[in-house]
């Protein structure tokens, strides 16, 4: 909101919040959510359909979009990295498969976990996971 110049009061935020929780329970919002996981244009309507359900213009969305799509905004679990470090000198390679709604390799870099990470397989798109397993020696 400070991005926009617009008011960030408490009261404000709250007003906010209040209408995309409502919005996040409307019929036509939780049908789109349903296929949002399908691609990068299906998760952007999703996310379209709520904010415009709960009342918010184009800038405020993009602006908010934006910011929900950059996993530097939110932080590894704390025991990332000991894990991470431990398969690591077990002598076992590391990837990270995930069908997340953002690039995490930047956060990633930015918090070292990339250091033991061998190969990061991203996705916007459902895929059948089972096929890893079967794969995995």
């Amino acid at each position: 909101m400070r991005q926009l110049e617009r008011d960030s009061s408490d009261v404000e935020l709250r007003r906010i919040s209040a209408a995309l929780s409502v919005a996040g329970k409307l019929p036509h919002v939780l049908e789109g959510r349903a296929g949002a996981a399908l691609s990068a244009a299906a998760r952007r309507d999703s996310y379209d359909r709520w904010i415009a359900a709960a009342g918010a213009d184009a800038v405020l969305a993009d602006e908010m979009y934006t910011a929900l799509s950059d996993a530097r905004g939110n932080a590894f679990a704390s025991d990332a990295e000991p894990t991470l470090a431990a398969v690591k000198a077990a002598g076992l390679k590391v990837a990270i498969v995930s069908d997340i709604r953002v690039d995490i390799r930047p956060a990633s870099l930015e918090s070292s976990l990339d250091a033991y990470v061998d190969d990061f397989v991203l996705s916007l798109v459902t895929w059948d996971q089972s096929r890893l397993v079967r794969a995995s020696p």
